[in-house]
């Protein structure tokens, strides 16, 4: 298990929302009915970015490591690899969240260190949402300038309307990646 630092400060408040939120979830599972890890898209997609005033390789250094979400995000206090090695497609990685003690599982299905993104699904977790896919990646956008890019497709889960799968993904997404840009620019 990493026992790193993780950021408090201002983003307290919004670690508070986004577990909130969590809490408020049903559970889900996502694979499909015949159990297989085959991955559906969903119908929703979420997209959100950050511009960084730094190289693109500055800002891969900090969001890299599969095993690493707690280092950049407020709302995770853990993270193991639970199966596999860390950075290797087929990784499991079992997070759990800040002051609620919540968990999600979420397995690599594809890592390129050189293409700076990895992306992977949520094999079971407090989120209200179902077939959940995501991508994780970074591109430069000149020598010392960078965006920072988390998308995500996914269905509501039972019970939860489109709308409010979408605003708790943005929610997670834009305290990640503000995070990130604070942890390296020290500007939200």
């Amino acid at each position: 298990m990493n026992n790193h630092i993780r950021p408090t400060s201002t983003y307290g408040l919004a670690a508070g929302v986004v577990l909130a939120t969590l809490l408020a979830a049903p559970a889900f599972a996502a694979h499909h009915e015949d159990g297989s890890d085959k991955m559906a898209a969903g119908t929703i997609t979420v997209t959100e970015s950050k511009t960084i005033a730094a190289p693109a390789a500055d800002v891969w250094a900090v969001v890299r490591d599969f095993d690493g979400l707690e280092n950049w995000h407020p709302a995770v206090a853990s993270s193991e690899i639970s199966e596999g090695e860390n950075n290797t497609p087929g990784a499991v990685r079992h997070l759990m969240l800040a002051d609620d003690g919540g968990a999600i599982n979420e397995k690599l299905t594809d890592w390129d260190d050189d293409g700076m993104q990895y992306s992977y699904r949520i094999v079971d977790g407090v989120l209200p949402v179902a077939h959940y896919a995501s991508t994780i990646s970074v591109s430069a956008e000149g020598e010392d300038t960078s965006r920072l890019t988390w998308r995500g497709q996914f269905d509501a889960a039972e019970g939860t309307s489109d709308e409010d799968a979408r605003g708790v993904i943005t929610n997670v997404y834009r305290a990640g990646l503000t995070t990130v840009r604070m942890q390296i620019t020290g500007e939200q």
